[in-house]
């Protein structure tokens, strides 16, 4: 299952068609060189994060599929 990201609900955001075509058929897209920029930095800000919140890379992840709501937001907090 695809996971959700901010980049989807974004797309959600401005066109329910083009969150499916990018879930659905990702190889219709076409990037352009500032959008492909974007794209690099938010990869490198999201890096720099990682290495900031999680320096040891002991991330946990949240699946609210196999352990519900409650118990993900529950983890979350204690975290």
């Amino acid at each position: 299952m695809p996971l959700l990201s901010k980049s989807k609900l974004m797309a959600f955001r401005q066109c329910p068609k083009r969150l499916w075509l990018n879930v659905h058929r990702p190889d219709l897209c076409q990037k352009s060189k500032s959008a492909q920029s974007r794209i690099q930095v938010g990869h490198g800000l999201g890096e720099v994060a990682r290495r900031l919140y999680d320096p040891d890379g002991s991330g946990t992840v949240l699946d609210v599929l196999t352990e519900g709501y409650d118990a993900a937001f529950a983890r979350a907090l204690a975290m």
